[in-house]
């Protein structure tokens, strides 16, 4: 099975997110240089980690841009990079550009009121707002992290990834700390969120645990950090997958 890792770089989110599951048959990589985020590379805190009390909802703007590294450990496998970039924001939607060093180009759209990573879109030069076919629907998935964020919230995170293979996550988000971490991009304050549960195969059976830990920086307006296993049950638990992404550039939108 394709490494869970990978999809973060495909459809990013965390954050966060993703899965292998709704992924497509791979375009050619690109020749066309991965940009990099107009902005400060290094970000003070946005306070002392004490102060963080309660967290609203992130206010993105056109601009805002996240530059991530994400690495399969439990495969082995050289560092990618993936490139986020928002470039509208209306009431009831975000339309932020993805690129990879893999991949073609891409559109997310977010919405606001939910914190919800929703569709995906390939880039079409042609069509009148450069969106070309829907290839991924998480509109009914329920979004990652729940807003506003304080230590000891927790919340159940259900979700279906479609495509070569079903795979479904079921999982319990509980904020359990703050902390202050470094980054390529700078210091950050941070929520720490633990996300536990099962993965299930739908498609060719199997299923086992899966540990996610995201540290979200209401500075950066997202996870400045993700890592993440997954075990398998064959004859006994073992791990079948590891992955670690941070963030290395970001960009503030004026």
């Amino acid at each position: 099975m394709k490494s869970l890792a990978k999809l973060f770089a495909t459809v990013e989110i965390t954050v966060l997110t993703a899965v292998s599951a709704f992924a497509q048959t791979a375009p050619a990589p690109s020749t066309e240089t991965l940009p990099n985020c107009d902005a400060t590379t290094s970000l003070a805190a946005v306070a002392p980690a004490a102060t963080l009390a309660t967290v609203q909802s992130p206010q993105f703007v056109v601009g805002d841009c996240w530059k991530y590294r994400a690495q399969d450990i439990g495969n082995g496998a050289a560092p990618t990079w993936h490139i986020n970039i928002v470039r509208s924001v209306a009431d009831n939607e975000v339309l932020i550009e993805g690129r990879s060093q893999n991949q073609a180009r891409f559109w997310w759209v977010y919405e606001p009121q939910s914190a919800k990573w929703l569709t995906r879109f390939s880039y079409d030069e042609g069509a009148p707002d450069r969106r070309g076919r829907k290839t991924a629907d998480l509109s009914a998935n329920d979004p990652s992290i729940r807003f506003p964020l304080t230590i000891g919230a927790n919340w159940t995170v259900n979700e279906k990834f479609e495509g070569r293979r079903v795979i479904e996550n079921d999982m319990k988000a509980v904020v359990s700390a703050v902390e202050r971490i470094t980054t390529p991009a700078g210091e950050f304050d941070t929520f720490r969120i633990t996300y536990e549960g099962r993965w299930n195969n739908r498609t060719e059976g199997g299923s086992g645990r899966r540990l996610e830990t995201y540290w979200y920086s209401p500075l950066a307006k997202r996870y400045v950090k993700r890592e993440g296993k997954t075990w398998v049950n064959k004859g006994g638990p073992m791990v079948w997958d590891q992955w670690v992404e941070e963030l290395i550039e970001i960009g503030k939108g004026k």
